[in-house]
């Protein structure tokens, strides 16, 4: 496990990522891969990587709370099923704690399945930021109406949107 890791690591740290990129161009990108990997491993690390600073607080503060309450309501099952091996099977204190462990379970589950959603919404999005780095969408209101300027920038030149 420690080998796979290890090449995990050192996989995303490689200055050009998993796949060969264009080097002749001049327009900053972002390799998509690269930033999909650092989120599932450490989600909110591709947001940083793609610049998304505020994204970036945000998926680690979900990921860190879900993770917590899982953590949590699976100690609170584990001292409940000690206590109820104090008690005889069919007694009603032995059924209260038993409801009280099948609710700390569930609860469980659902943060277990929050924090997958979570981690992989973070991926998802990381890939999905590092696809559209150079993607500039510029809108302008005018008297006349609203107007969405999209460029493309495919040329290998790279025009910031006041440059217009």
């Amino acid at each position: 496990m420690r080998k796979f890791i290890s090449a995990l690591i050192l996989i995303i740290l490689l200055p050009g990522g998993l796949l060969p990129q264009d080097t002749t161009s001049s327009i900053p990108t972002k390799n998509s891969t690269k930033a999909l990997l650092l989120s599932l491993v450490l989600p909110g690390a591709g947001q940083l990587y793609t610049g998304e600073y505020i994204k970036a607080g945000a998926f680690v503060t979900a990921v860190s709370a879900f993770a917590y309450e899982t953590f949590y309501e699976n100690n609170q099952a584990s001292k409940l099923l000690d206590k109820r091996e104090l008690y005889s099977e069919g007694s009603s204190e032995y059924l209260k704690l038993k409801e009280q462990f099948d609710n700390h379970i569930y609860k469980r589950n659902q943060y277990v399945w929050l924090w997958v959603g979570a981690t992989l919404w973070a991926g998802l999005d990381a890939y999905i930021e590092a696809e559209l780095f150079n993607f500039d969408a510029h809108l302008e209101m005018k008297e006349s109406g609203l107007t969405l300027y999209l460029s493309f920038p495919l040329t290998g030149e790279y025009t910031s949107p006041g440059a217009r």
